[in-house]
C-alpha cells in the first residue's frame, strides 16, 4: 500500500531517480500569472519564443474541448481565450512531457498522449458533474495521476515487462507488481514529481492513493478526504472512458472500482453511460484519440 509515505525515507526512495525539476519556461509563466495583474501580452510572448509550446497551445484552443467557431491563428488571442488558468496548466502540462528524455523502456509519446487525452476528460467530466471540482484541478490530476511511469521506465530496461506481467495480472495492483519488482512503484515517484513541482496537496494525495483500492474513497468525512475522493474518481472515470475510446473497450481496473466509484460522486450507471456518451461525442473528431 503507499496511502502512507515516511517523509524521513524520502532520499532513500529516490536515491537514484531523475525527478525533474521545474523548467525554467514553466517558472516564468507560473510567476507572470502569480502577479496582481498578471500581463497576458507577456505570457503570450513567452510561449510564442518557444515553437513546440506554441503548436500545442493553438492544438489545445482549437480543439473539440473548447469549441471555437473558428480556427484560431494567433498565440495571444488564444492565451485571451484560455484564460490564465489553462494556460497555466498547458505550460505545465508541455514542460512536464518535455522534462523525462532520453531512453525508455516504454514510448513516451504514447504515454503522453494518453495522459493528455485524460486530463482534457477529466476537466470536462468536472464541467458536467456538481462536485465543486475546478476543471483547471482535475486536468492537472489527469496529466501528473501517472506520471512516475515514465520516470520508472528511464531508470529499469525491464519496465515494459512489469507493465505486460501488470496487464496480466488484472486482480493485482501495478503498484504491488512495481514494489516486488524495484521495491517503490510509480504512485510514490508521482507524489515526490508533484510536490517537487508545486501541485496542490489534495493532487498529491490523489497521485499516491489512486491505486489503493482497499482505502480507496473510505474518507473520513471531512472536506479535504472528501474533494481527494472526488478528484480520484474523476480520473478513474477519465481513464475508463478515454480507454474506450482508444481500444473499445473498458479499462482493466474499471470492473473492480466502478461500483464504489459511481457511488464516490452519485451517479448510477445509467447517469455514467450517459456522461460517457456525451464525452465520446465531443472526442468524436479529436485526432489525438484515434
Amino acid at each position: 500500500m503507499t496511502s502512507e509515505l515516511d517523509e524521513s525515507k524520502m532520499d532513500e526512495v529516490l536515491k537514484g531517480y531523475n525527478i525533474p525539476p521545474q523548467p525554467k519556461i514553466m517558472i516564468e509563466v507560473m510567476n507572470e500569472s502569480a502577479k496582481p495583474e498578471p500581463s497576458l501580452v507577456l505570457i503570450a510572448d513567452t510561449i510564442s519564443g518557444d515553437v513546440g509550446l506554441a503548436s500545442a497551445v493553438l492544438k489545445t484552443i482549437n480543439s473539440p474541448f473548447f469549441g471555437m467557431r473558428r480556427e484560431i491563428e494567433s498565440i495571444n488571442q488564444a492565451v485571451m481565450l484560455l484564460g490564465l488558468r489553462n494556460v497555466a496548466n498547458l505550460v505545465t502540462g508541455y514542460a512536464m512531457r518535455n522534462s523525462i528524455k532520453g531512453k525508455c523502456a516504454i514510448s513516451l509519446e504514447r504515454f503522453w498522449d494518453t495522459a493528455s487525452d485524460v486530463a482534457n476528460i477529466s476537466a470536462a467530466i468536472s464541467r458536467k458533474l456538481t462536485l465543486n471540482i475546478k476543471p483547471d484541478e482535475a486536468y492537472m490530476l489527469g496529466l501528473f495521476i501517472d506520471c512516475g511511469i515514465p520516470i520508472l521506465a528511464t531508470k529499469f530496461e525491464d519496465y515494459k515487462k512489469v507493465l505486460i506481467e501488470g496487464n496480466a495480472e488484472p486482480d493485482r495492483e501495478m503498484t504491488e507488481i512495481e514494489d516486488q519488482h524495484y521495491n517503490t512503484n510509480h504512485a510514490v515517484i508521482g507524489y515526490y514529481t508533484s510536490r517537487s513541482w508545486g501541485l496542490s496537496e489534495s493532487i498529491r494525495q490523489a497521485i499516491l492513493r489512486h491505486h489503493d483500492i482497499e482505502t480507496l474513497y473510505q474518507n473520513d468525512g471531512d472536506s479535504e478526504s472528501m474533494h481527494r475522493d472526488n478528484l480520484i474518481a474523476i480520473q478513474k472515470m477519465a481513464e475508463n472512458i478515454a480507454h474506450t475510446s482508444r481500444h473499445l473497450s473498458e479499462h482493466l481496473e474499471w470492473d473492480r472500482v466502478k461500483e464504489m466509484t459511481l457511488d464516490c460522486v452519485g451517479l448510477n450507471e445509467t447517469e455514467y453511460e450517459d456522461l460517457k456518451e456525451d464525452i465520446h461525442e465531443l472526442l468524436q473528431n479529436n485526432q489525438s484519440l484515434k
